[in-house]
């Protein structure tokens, strides 16, 4: 948070839990610990949730698509079950699924292939059991596995774009990329 000046984090009981009655990092930082001094620290940016998982994840989902940097902390797996599948946008021919800085370049390849007729849904998050229903094998577009540059211009160019998902689309649909 103190490299990413406007990084959100959204968390349950993140500064000191919503019957704290005021006194912040109270309970050790969340369920788990895990954010301990960080609303002292980083104020409004550290946000208190109440136990609703989906709501705070569905929030994050939504700051991320504006182009804001979230972190969801969701502190036990059980729970996660009912934060999956945020759909993003709809469509009736292929689902693209992503989370974090690549939904937007997700959008932007949804909106190049709306353009050549098909129809792309993107769900910012999925059960790994869910794979089982696709229709076709999944096409994996992710970044060179290797340290992310640091360099805004070279992360730029490290993260896959519009043009590589468009090409994975295409490839599980049949069409010569």
């Amino acid at each position: 948070m103190a490299r990413e000046l406007k990084l959100l984090l959204f968390g349950q009981d993140t500064a000191g839990g919503v019957d704290a009655g005021g006194d912040v990092d109270c309970w050790g930082g969340g369920v788990l610990g895990v954010t301990k001094g960080l609303y002292s620290k980083y104020g409004d940016r550290v946000i208190d949730a109440p136990p609703t998982e989906m709501a705070y994840v569905g929030a994050a989902v939504g700051a991320a698509l504006s182009g804001v940097p979230v972190v969801a902390e969701v502190p036990f797996i059980d729970f996660m079950g009912v934060c999956f599948d945020q759909h993003v946008r709809e469509g009736r021919d292929v689902s693209i699924i992503t989370y974090g800085p690549m939904v937007p370049r997700a959008l932007e390849a949804a909106t190049q292939l709306a353009k050549a007729g098909v129809e792309a849904e993107i769900m910012a998050q999925v059960v790994e059991k869910r794979f089982s229903s696709l229709k076709s094998a999944p096409q994996m577009v992710s970044a060179p596995h290797t340290p992310v540059p640091f360099s805004p211009l070279l992360e730029e160019a490290y993260i896959p774009g519009a043009t590589q998902i468009v090409a994975a689309v295409k490839r599980a649909m049949g069409h010569k990329a």
